[in-house]
């Protein structure tokens, strides 16, 4: 069984969980579920498979380091997770908190790189997940387009500050017509 888990990334990891290891009947919910026993060591056999890294971390992170300290009960509930896993978690769980899944670090190494978890957003969004709080979302728009302001695309900033629900949005949009001016 552990030849099985021998693939390089997340995502292949998974696949062979839920190929292999689920019953033909089992749903994603399931798989994700015995995923998480065998990487956290919750399960009868300890932990047994690497933990859903994001791409820029599988090479640098020292998985047998990350497994002892699963086994120890020292895990770490900030932890960085590859976005994919979250979604699969948010996929399960419409309760799972949304700002896990639009952290910019399940993505990118770069903390202010919000292009990915604004994009993320707006499709999750559209699809009825509303969870993420006010405060969330406007830091989400405004970090992404302080990026875009940075690159010069203003009139994208604009638009993405649109995006922001509360009445703080006019004072933003205020600020940055007085700079362009």
């Amino acid at each position: 069984m552990l030849a099985l888990f021998r693939p390089s990334n997340f995502k292949q990891k998974y696949v062979c969980f839920f190929r292999y290891s689920c019953s033909p009947s089992a749903t994603i919910s399931d798989a994700l579920s015995l995923y998480d026993a065998s990487f956290e060591g919750s399960g009868p056999w300890g932990s047994y498979a690497a933990p859903p890294l994001p791409p820029y971390l599988e090479d640098s992170v020292d998985v047998d380091a990350l497994k002892a300290a699963g086994d120890s009960g020292q895990r770490d509930e900030h932890a960085v997770y590859d976005m994919c896993y979250h979604l699969l978690k948010l996929y399960a769980d419409r309760a799972y908190p949304l700002h896990r899944v639009l952290a910019p670090t399940t993505s990118t190494p770069d903390h202010l790189d919000a292009r990915l978890s604004w994009s993320v957003w707006r499709a999750l969004q559209a699809l009825e997940y509303t969870q993420l709080s006010d405060y969330r979302a406007s830091s989400l728009c405004a970090g992404f387009a302080a990026q875009l302001e940075t690159l010069g695309l203003w009139h994208w900033a604009t638009f993405v500050l649109l995006h922001i629900q509360n009445p703080s949005r006019y004072v933003v949009f205020r600020d940055m017509q007085i700079a362009f001016k």
